[in-house]
């Protein structure tokens, strides 16, 4: 899981919205972590899109579980890819489990009226609900690692991590500070990886000023694609002390 977050932070991976190119799939209906009536938090995000849109594959994997059932998901794929998993719910049309897939490929049909094949029963219109996991236990807000280029619908889903909270994303922030000109002298436990302190409030803030954005000293999920570019901006020899540093 180490890797794959790391990877994820510094744009190692990335993968294809997997309806790409479907008309007026130009938003997301449901975010990741948003509250439902019901009170459980969404697992996944919805993306709106004509009934009958393909499913392509975004990565290579293989079929682990399948099926069209009458339950809340309906019409459900698990895809497990090299570290991680994806998840598909309320298709009218699945692959086989055990299949093979290969990136780019078709593999199922978006589905979701209510009503119809696949929909399920918490399905509320045509869209596709989407998952990734890390060891399918850890949930991760498929945005994070797939390139949707969609102009969200919703603007109040933000999610802060700021001082003396404990979050995985912290270290990998931590070493990326550590390793630039923002946070040259942070120092910190590697008992304490994960924990938000003040220095290195301090320090984000100073990226956050270099990139022009409120200087609020917390991190959210709008600000890791900017460290994500920063990152790539930097020479090899900084890239790779901020891998050691987060492999360590």
């Amino acid at each position: 899981m180490k890797n794959l977050i790391r990877k994820i932070l510094l744009s190692e991976l990335e993968i294809p919205n997997p309806v790409h190119g479907a008309q007026n799939s130009s938003e997301l209906s449901s975010g990741w972590g948003d509250k439902r009536s019901n009170g459980r938090t969404h697992k996944g995000i919805d993306i709106a899109v004509p009934c009958g849109t393909p499913l392509i594959a975004p990565a290579d994997g293989k079929v682990i579980e399948s099926g069209i059932n009458d339950d809340g998901c309906g019409g459900k794929m698990v895809i497990e890819h090299n570290g991680y998993y994806t998840i598909y719910c309320h298709l009218q049309s699945v692959s086989s489990v055990n299949q093979r897939i290969f990136k780019g490929e078709q593999i199922g049909v978006t589905g979701g009226e209510p009503g119809t094949k696949g929909a399920g029963t918490s399905s509320s219109g045509c869209h596709l609900h989407m998952e990734v996991q890390l060891q399918r236990k850890t949930s991760i807000d498929p945005e994070d690692i797939v390139n949707l280029n969609l102009s969200p619908k919703r603007t109040d889903k933000i999610q802060e991590y700021g001082v003396g909270t404990t979050h995985q994303s912290v270290k990998y922030l931590k070493c990326v500070l550590k390793n630039t000109k923002y946070g040259a002298d942070l120092n910190f436990d590697s008992t304490e990886d994960d924990y938000f302190d003040e220095d290195t409030s301090d320090a984000l803030k100073k990226l956050q000023k270099d990139l022009s954005i409120e200087e609020t000293g917390k991190i959210d999920n709008r600000i890791i694609p900017l460290i994500k570019d920063k990152i790539q901006s930097l020479n090899p020899v900084t890239k790779s002390l901020i891998k050691r540093c987060i492999d360590s």
